[in-house]
């Protein structure tokens, strides 16, 4: 008979449970920016009228749904309206997007929020900006606290690193080339080279540099060919230089 003991050690239900909440209770809600993104009745929490912060209820308002009546909150009529959908999507651009920071790699956000925090709103901001961000926690069942990213989203990723270290760089390169997914791309398809702050502008080699010295070089011609017809005088850079007088 075959041993169905199992010495691998694991959670019973509710310690699993418990220790995935734990997980859970610093991470961004991304269960509900998917519920952002469901279409569902309208149902108005707040209207843009009702945040004290200039760029919030700018914001508030932009992404808000003009609909007539009073706001259930502030009673404003002239605001944009906010449903659960908007509040989540608002708390996402103002608050995580607008916290985020660019190291030299990767990025993360300061501030972030989910439905554990719900209530518990904890955030280092001014007292307008405080109120403003319990206001829309409390109506869409969520709440702002400071965020401690994974190292990784600030660029601490070993291959990353060993891509840096000339002695290693090259067993990276040959590993990204050997497991990396192939594509094969048409004739019809276009690349596009980003670059990203070019030591020499004016470099031969720099086709984007070459192409916009060759626009100068354009425009300098037909300026001074203006000024050729304009004045038709020997002294003209175009007629100086055997062109003509017109």
């Amino acid at each position: 008979m075959a041993d169905q003991s199992n010495d691998t050690p694991s959670l019973d239900g509710d310690g699993y449970d418990k220790l995935f909440e734990r997980i859970l209770a610093n991470e961004g809600d991304l269960a509900a920016r998917d519920a952002s993104t469901r279409p569902s009745q309208f149902t108005p929490l707040l209207c843009s009228n009702c945040f004290a912060d200039y760029g919030l209820s700018f914001d508030a308002h932009s992404i808000g749904v003009k609909q007539e009546g009073s706001c259930p909150h502030c009673r404003s009529t002239d605001g944009r309206k906010l449903d659960k959908a908007h509040l989540l999507a608002l708390a996402d651009t103002f608050f995580v997007r607008g916290s985020l920071i660019r190291p030299e790699y990767g990025g993360a956000p300061i501030l972030q929020f989910n439905e554990h925090h719900d209530g518990k709103t904890n955030i280092d901001v001014d007292e307008r900006l405080r109120r403003d961000a319990e206001l829309l926690g409390n109506a869409a069942g969520i709440g702002f606290f400071h965020y401690g990213p994974r190292l990784w989203m600030l660029g601490e990723v070993e291959p990353l690193k060993a891509l840096q270290d000339k002695a290693t760089r090259d067993d990276v390169i040959k590993r990204v080339l050997a497991e990396y997914p192939e594509r094969v791309i048409s004739v019809d398809e276009r690349l596009v080279r980003l670059r990203k702050r070019p030591q020499i502008l004016r470099s031969p080699t720099n086709t984007t540099a070459l192409h916009q010295g060759v626009g100068e070089a354009v425009a300098s011609i037909q300026r001074t060919f203006r000024c050729c017809m304009r004045h038709r005088t020997s002294k003209c850079a175009f007629t100086s230089a055997g062109h003509g007088r017109g």
